[in-house]
């Protein structure tokens, strides 16, 4: 029986779809998390679950969180953690990808240069910055706005903002620099900032199984988002609208992106626009998409990211795991907001699951995470109508 171990994860519905996978495989699984996380509810069919102060990058650290114990596998939990699963995966002799190149996959400067090397198609760094001071003095006479400002290694869009002036880019350094800890893991930020040019175009995304340093699966989710100058999501929808050339092209820029990062086995998160100038990648990471966007990808394409990944860490292959026909329906998610007017699907669309509470502690910018109140996830084979109920405010 093998014990995996899940490090920090954050979202309680991806910690349930990993327990019920590793039920199924009659698997162990143990996460850590900091001593404030409610996460694995009431703990019972957890394994184990070990508290620390924070998440941590350093290998002393993270050997003396597990000493004792006896690991079969160690599963990046959230985004933050991917370095550190790593790290630990190769002190403890389990699988896992090179710790120095995957460092690329969570600092934007770095994986701007990663990219670079391996001619991923992306949009053009103007400059970096560590300080309002930096930002004062910088010669902003040669830059042609507007430009998107974004840390170098938070998440979750927080504070990735489309600026068209020199005072918007002090104005959110300012506010970005305040913002130093995960409140989710205890994450240190490191307080850097990308500044880079404005790519238009439809967004999407590719959610990408990696074996073998080869992308063997790859499906696109079409990305909603609100009018400028937030960056924030506001839905999704899985679809397979790319004609067989475009989906080459795709699949070519979702394998540069693997073999910057020197990825053997892994699962991806690629984020893109395409538009007038073609292809440009906005960030990628080495992970399973939130948002719950692995329940839209099984919904449609009938595989589990959870599996795939866990079975990945366990050194099992997974290419069996992505054979299943496809369904005949789309899936999508609308987040809910206090200014969302249209909450319940439109005609012709299925609910398939609904979540709405006034009790939440609403604050930040209009549209961010912390404003969501709740989420529509719905069906349906009419691709537009969902994209209709999905993108609409």
């Amino acid at each position: 029986m093998k014990e995996i171990l899940v490090l920090h994860p954050v979202a309680e519905y991806t910690l349930r779809r990993m327990l019920d996978m590793c039920d199924r495989r009659g698997w162990k699984l143990s996460i850590i998390t900091i001593e404030s996380s409610t996460v694995g509810g009431d703990g019972k069919r957890l394994h184990r679950w070990l508290r620390v102060r924070e998440l941590s990058d350093d290998p002393a650290d993270l050997l003396r969180s597990v000493k004792g114990m006896d690991i079969d596998a160690v599963v990046p939990g959230n985004e933050f953690a991917v370095i550190a699963a790593d790290i630990l995966a190769k002190e403890l002799g389990l699988p896992g990808n090179d710790p120095q190149a995957i460092q690329a996959s969570r600092n934007k400067r770095l994986m701007r240069n990663a990219f670079e090397a391996a001619y991923v198609p992306q949009p053009k760094v103007i400059g970096t910055l560590s300080s309002i001071e930096e930002a004062r003095v910088f010669d902003w006479s040669r830059v042609r706005f507007p430009v998107i400002v974004k840390p170098i290694n938070m998440a979750m869009s927080l504070f990735v903002r489309l600026c068209h002036t020199p005072d918007e880019v002090l104005e959110n350094l300012e506010r970005m620099f305040l913002f130093k800890k995960s409140k989710l893991t205890n994450y240190a930020f490191t307080l850097q900032a990308i500044v880079e040019e404005f790519a238009d175009g439809q967004e999407y995304s590719l959610e990408c199984i990696v074996e073998g340093g080869e992308v063997i699966a790859m499906y696109p989710t079409r990305k909603f988002v609100p009018p400028f100058p937030s960056c924030f999501e506001i839905g999704h929808v899985n679809a397979e609208i790319f004609d067989s050339a475009q989906r080459e092209r795709l699949l070519d820029v979702a394998q540069r992106v693997a073999l910057s990062w020197k990825l053997v086995a892994g699962v991806m998160h690629v984020e893109l626009k395409i538009g007038v100038s073609g292809i440009k990648v906005i960030e990628a990471g080495c992970r399973i998409a939130g948002d719950h966007i692995s329940e839209l990808v099984e919904g449609r394409y009938g595989v589990s990211f959870e599996e795939v990944l866990l079975c990945q860490r366990a050194g099992l292959g997974v290419r069996n795991l992505v054979t299943t026909p496809v369904s005949g329906d789309y899936y999508g998610i609308k987040f809910l907001f206090p200014q969302t007017r249209l909450l319940h699907p439109i005609s012709d669309l299925r609910e398939v699951q609904y979540h709405f509470s006034l009790d939440q502690n609403v604050s930040g910018d209009a549209w961010s995470v912390n404003q969501r109140l709740g989420y529509c996830m719905c069906a349906s084979s009419d691709y537009s109508r969902l994209c209709e109920f999905v993108g609409s405010a």
